[in-house]
């Protein structure tokens, strides 16, 4: 897989969790500065992969509850 990141460009690969499961995943390419990637860094774009993956979540979970609207409309005006 490491050579398929610097084919890519891509500095870093963050997973895009939910709960305990991996749902997707967010590439970083590397810094405009070419400066290495600080803790702080880290700490930044784990915050906003975890954000992901709640927006991801409950986007699922939005459609369910739409779907499951549509279908007991459909049973009620049968």
């Amino acid at each position: 897989m490491h050579d398929h990141l610097i084919e890519l460009d891509w500095a870093l690969v963050l997973p895009v969790m939910f709960e305990d499961s991996v749902i997707g995943a967010i590439a970083v390419g590397p810094k405009r500065s070419g400066d290495p990637f600080y803790p702080h860094d880290l700490d930044l774009l784990m915050t906003l992969a975890n954000q992901a993956g709640i927006a991801v979540k409950n986007a699922q979970l939005y459609t369910e509850v739409v779907l499951a609207n549509e279908y007991v409309e459909n049973i009620v005006a049968t």
